[in-house]
């Protein structure tokens, strides 16, 4: 079985994937006034004082995001698509759409629906079932055909 961390990898590359926002929307006209602006305050740097400022900048830079997995996050979501709503009688498709893709709001509704003892066990069975059923497809689309000469069961 998987660990948690890469479970939670995979399911914040399918959250990146398939339900973040690029960027929130800004008009063109205010890209360009904030252009002007930087670029009227970077005119009078001395050479000391411009890389002073971009040292300070390098220094609180966040580390870049990892490359974008869109077959896993597909993957992800065929399995998710095709699965009941309830397996062993825990919704696991809501509990993964809500850990998933949720917020804050949806994800305290939840622990309330469940109670919260019986929420983070939910939220443990949901993923280790929501996985199984991953690697179950993950082997199914690795096998070759059944017509092939070389397979052998």
């Amino acid at each position: 079985m998987m660990i948690r961390e890469e479970m939670f990898r995979r399911l914040t590359n399918w959250r990146r994937v398939y339900g973040d926002n690029a960027a929130p929307a800004v008009s063109i006209t205010e890209i360009a006034c904030r252009y002007a602006r930087e670029m009227m305050t970077r005119k009078s740097e001395t050479p000391e004082e411009k890389a002073a400022r971009e040292a300070e900048e390098l220094m609180y830079r966040e580390a870049p995001s990892p490359v974008k997995n869109y077959r896993d996050a597909n993957m992800l979501a065929s399995v998710w698509s095709s699965m009941p709503p309830t397996v062993s009688g825990i919704g696991v498709k809501e509990i993964i759409k809500t850990i998933t893709f949720g917020n804050r709001t949806q994800l305290n509704r939840l622990r309330r629906q469940y109670g919260p003892r019986a929420f983070s066990n939910a939220i443990e069975s949901s993923l280790t079932i929501f996985f199984r059923m991953v690697e179950d497809y993950e082997r199914s689309i690795s096998l070759p055909p059944a017509n092939d000469d070389i397979y052998t069961p």
